[in-house]
């Protein structure tokens, strides 16, 4: 096979005045945002002792989702109100702030102007109880551990001390959010010790309560003014026990049991004296997903009780359609053949027959495979060992031939007894050429264990992947014409798989590294991409 060769190389609610105005005609179109004339107490006062603050605007001012945005750090034990009064904001504050401390009052982009709306971006206003203005800053950026994309209106929180327990039972002594591109700032800080912690506040409270709730660390201590920059990764914990999220029994005489986590040592058993289940033939089984087939079960109603290794024991009633109710139609769908990756068979693939149920028997006399002379070709079929719903085909199928495989009536019989339809699938063997090849150049810093290089389709299903250690090449062959995007995981405990952080045990998240460009890759084509991966991200 004949192929070309392109190298490719790379080394992120509305309060307002009550005074009426209207938006003057003609000329252009005003896009300058309000500007701060003057404020009482003065921006970045000390001894602040006043219970009112008053900033003074060129403009006619308005608030846009002022709820949302205003951001008082460290928090107050009641929220300031603010009213616009014409060109004049006006802050009150019900409780007075703590002593010798800095405030920072973060708006966003909540204050515009009245008739285009151009907002201020991050209008903040400073003022400290003390005789000093705090001033140190922290910055960073918040991004998804596992897919790397920016993570927006995310708490970014400090607190004061070393204790882990704080995330879960104190609120931050600063905090702020991130901005669309994920990154935050963190200002007026006061010297000293920190725990850094970033929180999807799912419940509004500050805290990290909930098990949904996604989260952040910085796993060493922030120490100010030494730390400058911190960037943080995202992710949700693992559950810390399984639990039965769904039993049910969607269609007839076929149970599916989906679980919160991978289980173990499954087990289910019939409640219903009066139902006899009969056999069980075990359907998918995944690692957090299992399915039983029961043939011979004709109720309405079954109550199940199900365990598995270190969860309690959960019973459920289950509703389902009986097997003799089920339409004509429904007994047997037609039969689906999958022919391959591309449509083409290449040599040495298996094309895929998949039923509506898993199938009990096959007549191979039923099934023959014509090539394009209407000579008969040697075909096999057997049952997938791993999807009891799919048969596999096998043939010594040739580049450019056109076939005909034709499964006659009767050729399949399910394990309810039902038996199949006519299937006439008409397809061209698959030549070399049509596929493509990728090279990666991996060099990898700091490295620590093994790694994971996948490739990725537009849906995000990893599609190849090949692990390794060190830095140098990769190849993937015979690879669908497409786009697609590379991301390399960091296996720092040698599992085979990516695994996410727990704050408890102050385990970070498995390194995921993204290539910062996409991947196109053209059939009869060699693609060489060039990836410094350089230092690992902790």
């Amino acid at each position: 096979m004949f192929f070309r060769i392109a190298y490719y190389t790379s080394l992120i609610g509305l309060l307002c005045g009550c005074a009426n105005v209207v938006a003057p005609t003609g000329g252009d179109k005003d896009e300058t945002p309000p500007e701060v004339v003057g404020s009482q107490p003065e921006n970045g006062a000390t001894r602040f002792n006043t219970s009112t603050v008053v900033i003074e605007f060129n403009e006619f001012i308005r608030l846009d989702n002022l709820q949302q945005k205003l951001i008082v750090s460290p928090a107050l034990a009641t929220m300031p109100q603010v009213k616009v009064k014409k060109k004049s904001l006006w802050i009150y504050f019900p409780s007075a702030p703590e002593s010798n401390t800095t405030y920072t009052l973060n708006f966003g982009d909540a204050i515009r102007d009245m008739t285009e709306g151009n907002a201020i971006s991050s209008f903040t206003y400073v003022f400290s109880t003390g005789d000093v203005l705090d001033s140190l800053n922290l910055k960073g950026t918040l991004k998804d551990a596992y897919k790397g994309d920016a993570q927006e209106q995310m708490l970014v929180m400090l607190y004061n001390g070393t204790g882990d327990s704080l995330p879960y039972k104190s609120k931050p002594r600063y905090f702020t959010r991130t901005a669309a591109d994920g990154s935050y700032t963190l200002s007026n800080l006061r010297e000293g010790n920190y725990i850094l912690f970033a929180l999807d506040d799912r419940n509004g409270n500050y805290l990290f309560d909930q098990p949904s709730e996604r989260i952040a660390f910085y796993d060493s201590t922030v120490v100010l003014p030494t730390d400058h920059s911190v960037s943080l990764r995202m992710f949700t914990e693992p559950p810390e026990k399984p639990r039965l999220l769904e039993a049910s029994m969607k269609r007839a005489g076929h149970l599916t049991l989906i679980f919160n986590m991978p289980v173990s040592d499954v087990n289910w058993q019939n409640m219903n004296e009066e139902v006899s289940v009969g056999r069980v033939i075990p359907g998918m089984i995944g690692t957090d997903t299992l399915s039983y087939w029961l043939p011979e079960m004709d109720a309405e109603h079954l109550t199940i009780s199900v365990s598995a290794k270190g969860m309690e024991t959960d019973t459920v009633k289950l509703k389902t359609s009986t097997i003799s109710s089920l339409a004509v139609s429904e007994r047997f769908t037609p039969l689906q053949l999958s022919a391959g990756q591309t449509g083409k068979p290449m040599p040495g693939d298996v094309l895929s027959i998949t039923s509506s149920h898993p199938v009990r028997t096959r007549n191979p006399d039923l099934i023959t495979l014509w090539n394009d002379a209407q000579e008969k070709t040697t075909v096999e079929v057997k049952k997938d060992t791993t999807q009891p719903n799919t048969m596999a085909v096998t043939a010594p199928w040739h580049e450019g031939t056109s076939y005909l495989l034709e499964v006659m009536p009767g050729a399949f019989t399910d394990i309810m007894g039902f038996t199949n339809d006519t299937l006439r699938y008409r397809f061209t063997g698959g030549s070399l050429e049509d596929l493509g090849k990728m090279t990666v150049q991996l060099t990898i810093q700091d490295q620590k264990g093994d790694w994971i290089l996948q490739v990725v389709d537009a849906r995000d299903r990893v599609i190849r992947s090949q692990k390794g250690n060190g830095s140098g090449k990769v190849v993937f062959d015979k690879v669908i014409p497409a786009e697609y995007k590379l991301q390399l995981i960091m296996d720092v405990n040698g599992n085979g798989r990516w695994d996410s952080g727990e704050y408890r045990v102050k385990r970070l998240p498995e390194p995921m590294i993204h290539y910062p460009e996409k991947i196109t890759i053209r059939a009869n084509w060699e693609s060489e991409w060039i990836w410094d991966v350089g230092p690992v991200p902790k």
